[in-house]
């Protein structure tokens, strides 16, 4: 089958690589769509996002690497566990699977998992053979992780259900009340879903700021009440007039930078939770004043299981809305074409890249 395999650091090439095969509880699913993820570009870059967000420390990346994990497909084959009639399902696949014995499962935080099994991503791949990934003509993936698709959702749409999962556990986990004010830094799909799960979730106000019109546009029309632009002192000013000079009870910074880093923390009312999606860039620095009055600082790393058949529902009920984010498609056979593409999208108008085999 053709795949886009990782050579090297800024170099993505197609190439006919082995058919999967099922072993006993894995399915087969032809690919219909797979979305480039800001943490592909990262791979493509050289990095390791995966280990750096969870285990907190970069990581040597495989060789080798088919990238690709927010996939959509149809089940063309199954192992000799799995039922003949799942054949033909429409499907999103979450994309990992944990030890399910460590520290951290053991406990219902499986996103947490230093064992994990990562398709797209480094984790769990020891070398041989290729990392196995979403822009590929086919995968193979563990039949409980290949969830029905509704017919309401289209596959270039159900690409963008594993970043609305991220979205979605970063909102629980900063405890999203009703009534509460949200602040989004960094309007791109991931920030856009986290306001409109906030909003979901009973927040009264959440407004978003960013550099990429672009994406703000996006923003305003997936309905976030309030954008700003990315001047530091009007965002703070405009928060302050929204929230009756008290600052917002979350914000959620997905930009991974020092300086909307510092933002974050400048816009928080006490008793207030900032989540850095990305962990932290450099060194943080920390005033008095930033951790005063019961204010948190925390991250959110990655989903839980429940987590996405939970915004596959909230989709599919017309309460997170994923039409508009995909703004670019383009055939396998242009990933490197795509990823130059992601590399300039404010050149290019794109937000959300979509490979369809």
């Amino acid at each position: 089958m053709k795949a886009a395999v990782l050579v090297e650091p800024g170099r993505i090439e197609l190439q006919e690589i082995p058919d999967p095969t099922a072993a006993t509880d894995e399915v087969i699913v032809k690919v219909r769509a797979c979305g480039i993820c800001g943490s592909d570009l990262r791979y493509f870059h050289g990095e390791n996002p995966w280990a750096i967000h969870t285990l907190g420390y970069d990581k040597r990346n495989p060789p080798n690497m088919v990238l690709g994990h927010e996939v959509a497909g149809e089940i063309v084959g199954v192992g000799s566990g799995v039922s003949h009639e799942r054949i033909g399902e429409r499907v999103a696949l979450l994309a990992f699977r944990s030890c399910g014995s460590c520290y951290y499962c053991v406990r219902g935080k499986e996103n947490l998992c230093p064992n994990t099994q990562h398709i797209g991503h480094s984790a769990g791949w020891k070398g041989e053979g290729f990392n196995p990934g979403g822009m590929a003509e086919l995968i193979s993936i563990w039949a409980d992780k290949a969830y029905r698709l509704p017919e309401a959702i289209s596959f270039a749409e159900a690409t963008l259900l594993d970043g609305a999962a991220v979205a979605l556990r970063a909102v629980l986990h900063a405890g999203v009340f009703p009534g509460a004010t949200a602040f989004v830094i960094g309007c791109g799909p991931i920030g856009s879903f986290i306001g409109l799960i906030s909003k979901a979730e009973g927040a009264r106000w959440v407004g978003g700021c960013d550099v990429y019109e672009k994406a703000l546009d996006t923003a305003r029309n997936l309905g976030l009440e309030v954008t700003f632009p990315s001047e530091p002192e009007t965002i703070r000013r405009e928060i302050l007039a929204a929230t009756d000079g008290n600052g917002a009870d979350f914000v959620f910074e997905t930009a991974d930078r020092e300086d909307t880093q510092a933002l974050a923390l400048e816009l928080l009312a006490a008793g207030g939770t900032a989540v850095f999606m990305a962990g932290i860039k450099g060194q943080l620095a920390l005033a008095r004043r930033h951790l005063a009055g019961e204010r948190s600082l925390t991250s959110s790393a990655n989903c839980k299981y429940e987590d996405f058949q939970r915004i596959i529902d909230l989709t599919a009920g017309g309460r997170v809305a994923l039409a508009g984010m995909v703004t670019h498609h383009f055939p396998l056979e242009q990933v490197a074409d795509a990823f130059r593409v992601m590399e300039q999208k404010e050149k290019h108008g794109a937000l959300k890249i979509v490979l369809e085999p």
